[in-house]
């Protein structure tokens, strides 16, 4: 009633229509809030699931253009089958995901399949470098056929019971960080390495893969006494930070 003759009185410079919808009288009825619209409880999820749109759009777009800022060159990996002259994170996944629901004799196939497929990524001369092109993030990621891969910017290692299990909480809490799908992926752990992929091992970062801020790590405590993680790491990731308990 207010707005309305507000909009009538003389004394207003710039004149405007009245308001069309008129207030109800003090003692009408209030509507029934469900003949207006929506239930509440779907327009909560409509704007739920836009609102879920919004991120992953975000999080594409963010991605997208982190794949722009490469640097130096682009490593073109071999053929699958073939001697690999650079270290892809696009190869088959060894062991495969579904590893723990394969029967015995499928697993000791799987062993034998690996064994010999990883050893082709093994076999790399000690000059040679990631496939892909290398982006510039706080995570060691490459960008490798238009799919980014990231590895961990720092490793958490020690004696078992150090309480790596406490940090990795503490860790998990903070904004920037993206924890690993697997707390402890051993990767570089002594007869595991000689059966697992890097494409396998680069699965529990996915999650940081697709965030370009974010920072991931790896909280294997068994490397501490693993001669293949200081040795392999020394020659792909010399720059990794270490975390020791």
């Amino acid at each position: 009633m207010a707005r309305a003759a507000r909009a009538e009185s003389p004394g207003v410079s710039i004149e405007a229509p009245p308001v069309s919808i008129e207030a109800p009288p003090m003692n009408a009825q209030a509507p029934n809030v469900t003949t207006a619209g929506p239930p509440l409880a779907a327009r909560a999820e409509g704007l739920a699931a836009s609102r879920t749109e919004e991120l992953v759009a975000e999080v594409l777009s963010r991605s997208v253009a982190a794949q722009e800022v490469a640097d130096g060159p682009k490593i073109i990996a071999a053929p699958e089958d073939a001697n690999q002259t650079c270290l892809s994170f696009n190869r088959q996944y060894c062991p495969p995901l579904n590893l723990s629901i394969q029967s015995r004799d499928e697993q000791r196939q799987t062993h034998r399949f690996c064994s010999g497929y990883v050893k082709r990524e093994r076999d790399l001369p000690t000059d040679a470098t990631f496939c892909g092109q290398r982006l510039r993030r706080t995570n060691p990621c490459w960008v490798q056929d238009g799919v980014t891969s990231c590895l961990p910017h720092f490793f958490i290692l020690g004696e078992m019971k150090c309480g790596t299990t406490t940090l990795y909480q503490l860790l998990d809490k903070h904004p920037q960080v993206v924890a690993p799908l697997t707390k402890e992926p051993r990767f570089l752990q002594q007869g595991r390495f000689s059966q697992t992929s890097l494409s396998r091992y680069a699965v529990n970062f996915r999650p940081a893969a697709a965030i370009p801020d974010s920072v991931t790590f790896d909280a294997s405590p068994v490397y501490f006494r693993s001669p293949v993680a200081r040795t392999w790491l020394r020659q792909w990731l010399p720059a990794s930070r270490l975390v020791l308990l």
